[in-house]
């Protein structure tokens, strides 16, 4: 019969009803434990000798004390040497928990052992892998990029990983740069957008920074341009622009001034300073002398002895000579003049006085460079 209908059937009382309820959960004969009479202690001696193998037939009686059964039921398990399994198995199952103690053991020290060995690699699949950017977004001058350091843009990153940067963009416009961080088992990347902007404006050379024409002379402004080049777009000569108001018919200083502008909008500017001196010249005046006529008379005897003048005239020689004034170099030092544009100035202005004084011939103030490092200018003079 089954628990159900047992407690169906009869009125258990609730310890009875325990009784019954886990010897169904072991799986034991319930006919031994249905009859009512059995108190819940003569219950669980039967339970105890079913669950152990051994027939309570002999015992189960209501009439039975349960200390009674209690003895009868300890004689039978030492009769079949049921306190002897009952040992041997606390002894299995001693020995079996040892082993699964020694076995743990072994396997959490194998475990620990390879988490140090194998710490990075370990370390690297659970622990997410860190790359933040300063921002997404920038823009850097052309002028910056040589001194540009790509790392500047990285706010943080996990230093257990091998952080890739991107190469420098090495011209004008927009660049989508990929940033990496990798490690054994992870691999992070991020993007960086530059935006390149052109600063760097063009160079516009000429041959001097001034020059002594003579009065009447052929004067074209661009014989004296060398190049217009921008970084960016190269010869931009086409777009020269000249402003000039150079005569040279009027004895004066002028000046020509260059501008040429690159497609980003950045503007060069030069000047040519141009004197125009009058011409040089020299004239002798020749003398005239006339020779004296001389008449004798004498009495009786009339000698005329006449002697016509000799007249001398002498030539006219105009004689026209180029000065010959060559003005002397001179250097103009940051270490006096403390800056370059104040050197500059200084040297341009020394080399417009002396190209007044008469010099014939172009002049420039040319940088001074030494071991790598400008220091200066100098005043140079070429002579035409």
């Amino acid at each position: 019969m089954k628990l159900d209908e047992l407690l169906e059937t009869y009125a258990y009382n609730p310890q009875q009803k325990n009784q019954l309820k886990k010897a169904n959960k072991k799986g034991l004969e319930l006919s031994y434990l249905q009859d009512p009479r059995l108190d819940w202690e003569q219950m669980r001696e039967i339970a105890l000798a079913l669950e152990y193998g051994v027939d309570p037939s002999s015992f189960c009686n209501p009439d039975i004390p349960s200390e009674n059964m209690e003895d009868i039921r300890n004689t039978m398990f030492e009769n079949e040497g049921v306190y002897k399994k009952i040992h041997e198995d606390l002894q299995d199952k001693k020995r079996k928990r040892f082993q699964k103690w020694i076995l743990t053991g072994f396997i959490t020290f194998f475990v620990l052992l390879i988490i140090m060995w194998q710490k990075p690699l370990i370390s690297s699949i659970l622990n997410d892998l860190e790359l933040v950017l300063t921002e997404q977004r920038v823009s850097v001058s052309y002028s910056r990029l040589s001194s540009l350091n790509m790392i500047d843009f990285v706010e943080r990153y996990d230093q257990e990983g091998i952080l890739e940067l991107p190469s420098v963009p090495n011209g004008v416009g927009e660049y989508v740069l990929d940033y990496a961080l990798k490690n054994q088992s992870k691999n992070v990347t991020r993007q960086l957008t530059i935006n390149v902007i052109d600063d760097i404006k063009p160079v516009i050379t000429l041959k001097s920074d001034i020059i002594n024409i003579k009065v009447k002379s052929n004067f074209n402004a661009r014989d004296y341009i060398v190049s217009a080049v921008d970084e960016i777009a190269g010869d931009v000569m086409a777009s020269l622009e000249i402003d000039t108001n150079v005569d040279t018919l009027k004895v004066g200083h002028y000046t020509v001034s260059y501008t040429v502008k690159d497609t980003s909008g950045n503007i060069a500017n030069a000047l040519l300073y141009v004197n125009v001196i009058a011409n040089e010249s020299n004239t002798s005046s020749g003398s005239t002398s006339s020779g004296s006529a001389n008449n004798n008379t004498s009495s009786g005897n009339t000698n005329s002895n006449t002697s016509s003048g000799s007249t001398s005239s002498g030539s006219s020689n105009s004689n026209t000579s180029t000065s010959n004034y060559q003005p002397e170099g001179k250097k103009f030092l940051v270490s006096i003049y403390e800056t370059f544009d104040k050197c500059l100035e200084e040297c341009q202005a020394y080399i417009q006085r002396e190209m007044a004084k008469g010099f014939v011939g172009t002049a420039k103030a040319q940088p001074i460079l030494q071991d790598g490092v400008y220091i200066g200018y100098e005043a140079i003079f070429t002579k035409n």
